[in-house]
């Protein structure tokens, strides 16, 4: 068995951009779930079981955390070839309160919005996303990574071109 690591990754998200009822039968709460299993699966890695932990959220449905590690899963089994095989161990809501690690996720994720939407109000957070930066090698908070960035990656999702193609049709007047 292979050692415990962790590892931060995130999406940056233009929600001015999202269609959630064309894309997610008007659930907006569905569509969150859609980017989160977008996330995962994709930093999904041969040998490796996973206990992903999310910081508790109040859902419509009790069931969305169970189903989007069945999707996962299912998507990792066909991707690979092999059915049977379920690298997600467990997605699990935790109150961040009790969860230093979730904590620490919340602290990246709040200077990674912070650094993307360009405020500059905070010295202290400003401060403290050039240190991020620096301890990472000088990777800026405000740009997306490399998609292969294995312990740090920021994703800067976008709509397909088919996709705004698609909602600009809907689109009254357009």
């Amino acid at each position: 068995m292979k050692h415990c690591e962790a590892a931060f990754h995130c999406i940056v998200i233009d929600v001015t951009l999202l269609d959630y009822k064309t894309f997610s039968r008007g659930d907006d709460e569905l569509g969150f779930y859609k980017f989160y299993f977008q996330l995962i699966s994709r930093k999904l890695a041969q040998g490796y079981r996973y206990l992903v932990f999310t910081d508790a959220r109040r859902n419509r449905r009790a069931y969305r955390l169970d189903v989007l590690k069945m999707c996962t899963n299912r998507w990792w089994a066909k991707e690979q070839g092999s059915p049977g095989t379920a690298p997600v161990r467990a997605v699990e809501a935790r109150n961040s309160k009790d969860e230093n690690l979730i904590q620490m996720a919340d602290v990246l994720l709040g200077a990674v919005g912070y650094a993307w939407n360009g405020h500059a109000e905070s010295r202290a957070k400003l401060d403290l996303i050039r240190h991020i930066e620096q301890r990472l090698g000088g990777i800026s908070l405000s740009r997306g990574t490399p998609r292969s960035a294995p312990k740090f990656n920021i994703w800067h999702w976008r709509p397909s071109a088919a996709s705004l193609a698609r909602q600009q049709k809907k689109r009254p007047g357009s």
